[in-house]
């Protein structure tokens, strides 16, 4: 009985799967090219943890 009901939903799920691939495809059809962005999504959270660190080490302890 389950293998019956794979079989029904089988192809909706596909016709699913096809539908996103095409709007996914679309989608990144005008995507800018070169460089990936996330070396620089990368570079800028390091840039500011290292920031943050530097600002910790300069609190002023009365404050909290």
């Amino acid at each position: 009985m389950p293998a019956y009901f794979a079989d029904l939903l089988r192809p909706r799920r596909q016709a699913q799967i096809d539908a996103d691939l095409r709007f996914l495809a679309e989608a990144m059809k005008d995507a800018p090219s070169g460089p990936e962005p996330i070396e620089e999504i990368v570079g800028a959270c390091k840039a500011a943890r290292a920031e943050m660190r530097k600002d910790a080490g300069n609190r002023d302890p009365s404050r909290f």
